[in-house]
């Protein structure tokens, strides 16, 4: 048996609307992939961006600390020099 043209032509119309729905669903796969791709690396640099704030918080909060004791000692430097004023006195070493 022998196919006529109208045969072939119902074949090709046939395989056409396979192969399209084959790549709609093949798209929309590729399209589901790429965005479960994405939300991934989203999360992944949001978790790392938090992860570099909760650093910086604890390094800011550490110079802080720092400053303030470094202040507290530059503050006692004029108190312990007239300290050291007084005992020189006392003691007639001043000039």
């Amino acid at each position: 048996m022998q196919l006529d043209k109208k045969d072939l032509e119902q074949i090709k119309t046939i395989v056409g609307e396979i192969v399209q729905k084959s790549e709609t669903r093949l798209n929309k796969k590729i399209e589901d992939a790429v965005e479960k791709s994405e939300k991934k690396v989203m999360q992944t640099i949001e978790s790392s961006e938090k992860r570099v704030i909760t650093i910086i918080n604890r390094e800011v909060s550490d110079l802080a600390e720092i400053n303030r004791v470094v202040i507290d000692k530059v503050d006692r430097i004029d108190i312990l020099e007239k300290r050291l004023t007084r005992v020189e006195h006392k003691v007639g070493i001043s000039g």
